[in-house]
């Protein structure tokens, strides 16, 4: 995140694959409200929540939104999936060849498929630290 903000200042960003891709956003103090209402309640043990705005954005909609508060209109390029998989997988070779210490390997990172969470989830099973519409909490 930090380095988008830092690209965007200078009026560019870069992503890896489409710009389209979706982001779920939190507001921190609607995190620790979700925490408190896990420890708060017997029917969060053992339990795995996503706390996240319920409409997701897209990278490009972010961009654009950090361009609007730093006063910018960036320019949105992306590397093709495939490049940048040819590139981590140079440099990880690269690393290897000099004793470097490298990341998990490219295998076991998979860039076909991904997650679908459902905050809703979340909020039904927390209570209001989960009203519904605890998005809208007061930011104060």
């Amino acid at each position: 995140m930090l380095k988008l903000f830092q690209l965007v200042r200078r009026s560019v960003a870069i992503t890896v694959g489409s710009w389209q891709r979706e982001l779920s956003l939190v507001y921190v103090k609607d995190v620790v409200h979700g925490l408190l209402g896990a420890a708060a309640s017997d029917r969060a043990v053992n339990r795995t929540y996503c706390l996240a705005h319920p409409e997701p954005v897209t990278w490009s909609q972010f961009a654009h939104a950090v361009g609007r508060a730093l006063e910018r209109d960036p320019i949105l390029l992306s590397v093709p999936t495939p490049v940048a998989w040819a590139v981590a997988v140079a440099a990880e070779a690269r690393l290897g060849l000099h004793g470097g210490v490298a990341g998990p390997p490219s295998s076991a990172v998979s860039p076909r498929g991904s997650a679908s969470v459902q905050p809703c989830r979340s909020r039904h099973n927390l209570g209001e630290a989960a009203d519904g519409r605890w998005w809208e909490w007061d930011r104060r």
